[in-house]
């Protein structure tokens, strides 16, 4: 059961939120100290893939959210999406757990993807120096940098 949002001040509340589609999870972080910004951490599971949505700025303080959610992706066993076109920006730590999970999608032989990645978070990936979606790196088809729309 999760606790009173009152009692808990100022700390991050999770919410979780099963979807009408079965396998579908919806996870939301409010965060208090931001003036009450959410982050969506959104998991689907599919067939053929799991896809994990980021949406809002990413970073450490929902990191514990973002790992289990990707560590559930991973254990589905299909490959893994993660859709970044909502995400407004991410932090080294968000990058971090990115290429931990495409690390672990590897040894486990599971595809490891994202499609469109907004600029933010390609200069991000090419700032850090990681080698996270290569696709970026490249300049790949495949991984599409967009600048936000403001």
């Amino acid at each position: 059961m999760l606790p009173d949002v009152a009692a808990l001040g100022s700390n991050p509340v999770a919410t979780y939120s099963p979807d009408a589609n079965f396998g579908r999870l919806l996870r939301s972080v409010y965060e208090p100290w931001r003036g009450g910004e959410s982050v969506t951490i959104r998991l689907e599971r599919k067939p053929e893939a799991s896809i994990v949505e980021l949406e809002g700025d990413i970073d450490i303080r929902c990191a514990a959210e973002l790992k289990q959610t990707l560590l559930e992706a991973l254990e589905c066993g299909t490959s893994v999406q993660v859709g970044l076109e909502k995400t407004s920006e991410v932090d080294i730590t968000t990058l971090q757990l990115l290429c931990a999970a495409q690390q672990e999608a590897k040894k486990r032989r599971l595809s490891f993807s994202a499609g469109i990645v907004p600029e933010c978070v390609c200069a991000a990936i090419r700032d850090a120096g990681l080698d996270l979606f290569s696709q970026v790196a490249a300049g790949s088809a495949d991984v599409k940098c967009v600048a936000k729309k403001s």
